[in-house]
């Protein structure tokens, strides 16, 4: 049977003041015929995909969807999952709350200018700690008048397990940024950039690591050649540092191409980072960067301090670059608050009690284990995103968080070059898998200026036809309304 036919009103009571019309099974019939054949395209649309688009109103006006297919079946949803992510996320712990990164000493070693003993990194569960922040860090411990360390450096990672790779995520690693691993102790999102330059033809290129320090040992395998340019990495750890291969080829007429790998051992990456930032600004140390636990925090005092950036700009850094690694991170950063070490597993169960506790029908059409869904085993329906959708949209203490953390079409993020010519009318989520495509969010019709939110999801072998329909559905549905 077709999905564009007319059906009976049913209305959906969502969890906030407003009865928002929810009309299953109908189309605006204008468009039918265009949207058929858009979706004709894609061989076997009737089974692979799964649509909701419809309209919210907010006056009592019954709003029609707009298109409704498969909208109650089970799809892998791929990163579409950090919508739901991130409105746990904001609603569990603030959109404006912050996390302190610090440096403690032992009192009775903390001279005017020194320290002569350990100093100890707490680690704090904040995604979001990069270069900036390793600075502001450093330079709050030499303007307390801080000058030498004749101890080590201690890093306590004792706020979260020690699963750096939960077994939720897909089995197979990559050595690509979007697969970092997690740690309480992080740093410049567990990456390591290297900036490619080509030589003489020929030759061997120029790689400059971003950041350079002990840590990373550099084995650079890489040709300028008049040739497609393509280059990869490979890794090996051992105790105190790990080695990268930098491997293929990359064109003489290429400026510069930039390789983000990730680290194995956050915290000697974190350790290693802070060593070389502390010698750079002057600051006598020398010591060994030391994994430790079990420390009583009575006996030290604070001897430096940096605040993150507030909750939304995390969540933002979420969905804007599609960041795995950050999904994971705020989870169990929400579930320190109830279970030290925090594990994966435990959050994800947080997550579904919050979803029943919104009202979003979780139990028969949410199924994730997963916050980033970087997995196949995730499973959701259109009906439960659109929810979700709707829910977030309606709630003012963080709703406008939620949206302004999505990708602009047109504009930035993973729709910076998508619904290029609708710029800034477009805000959603995409995801992507091998076999799976999806993006969910929110459009504003030209002409009628409504908000409506949509979602498809995609499991099938078409993908590249599948991102083609969903993006002229749209730009169809933004003409015609």
């Amino acid at each position: 049977m077709s999905p564009f036919y007319k059906g009976a009103p049913v209305f959906l009571l969502l969890t906030c003041a407003f009865t928002i019309t929810f009309i299953t099974d109908t189309i605006f019939s204008a468009s039918n015929n265009q949207i058929e054949r858009i979706l004709n395209r894609v061989p076997g649309y009737q089974k692979d995909f799964a649509i909701l688009i419809q309209p919210i109103s907010f006056t009592g006006q019954k709003e029609a969807p707009i298109l409704t297919l498969n909208e109650t079946k089970l799809m892998i949803p791929a990163s579409i999952t950090k919508l739901v992510t991130a409105y746990f996320v904001l609603d569990s712990l603030g959109s404006g709350e912050t996390v302190k990164n610090k440096l403690f000493a032992y009192h009775d070693k903390v001279g005017r200018h020194s320290i002569r003993g350990p100093i100890i990194f707490r680690g704090s569960g904040d995604p979001g700690f990069v270069s900036e922040s390793m600075w502001s860090l450093v330079n709050d411990f030499y303007v307390r008048g801080y000058r030498e360390i004749s101890g080590d450096l201690w890093i306590d990672t004792s706020l979260f397990d020690d699963i750096y790779f939960d077994e939720s995520r897909l089995a197979q690693r990559a050595n690509r940024a979007y697969d970092a691993p997690v740690s309480s102790v992080s740093f410049n999102w567990n990456s390591v950039n290297f900036h490619i330059f080509p030589g003489a033809q020929g030759e061997k290129a120029e790689i400059q690591v971003d950041p350079m320090n002990d840590y990373i040992k550099l084995e650079n395998k890489v040709t300028t050649k008049h040739a497609d340019t393509m280059v990869s990495c490979s890794r090996s750890i051992s105790e105190h540092s790990e080695r990268f291969v930098i491997s293929g080829t990359i064109n003489k007429e290429v400026a510069r191409k930039i390789l983000y790998c990730p680290i194995q051992s956050p915290p000697l990456w974190f350790g290693y980072n802070l060593k070389a930032f502390l010698q750079q600004r002057g600051i006598k140390f020398n010591g060994d960067v030391l994994l430790k636990s079990n420390i009583n925090y009575e006996n030290l005092v604070e001897v430096a301090v940096q605040e993150s950036k507030p909750i939304s700009a995390m969540v933002a850094d979420m969905n804007k670059f599609s960041n795995n690694y950050v999904a994971e991170m705020l989870v169990k950063l929400v579930t320190s608050h109830y279970q030290v070490p925090a594990s994966l597993a435990h959050g994800m169960s947080l997550l579904n009690q919050w979803l029943e506790k919104k009202g979003i029908d979780a139990k028969e059409q949410m199924r994730l284990i997963n916050p980033s869904g970087l997995t196949r085993e995730n499973l959701l329906s259109a009906k439960a995103m659109y929810q979700l959708l709707v829910t977030a949209y309606l709630d003012f203490k963080v709703g406008p968080e939620f949206i302004v953390s999505l990708p602009v079409g047109g504009v930035d993020g993973t729709l910076k070059d998508r619904f290029t010519k609708s710029k800034g009318i477009v805000r959603a989520k995409t995801g992507y898998l091998n076999q799976v495509v999806s993006l969910a969010g929110y459009l504003q019709s030209n002409k009628q200026k409504k908000i409506i939110p949509f979602v498809f999801i995609y499991n099938g072998a078409k993908v590249d036809e599948a991102k083609n329909a969903i993006d002229q559905v749209i730009h169809l549905v933004l003409e015609t309304l």
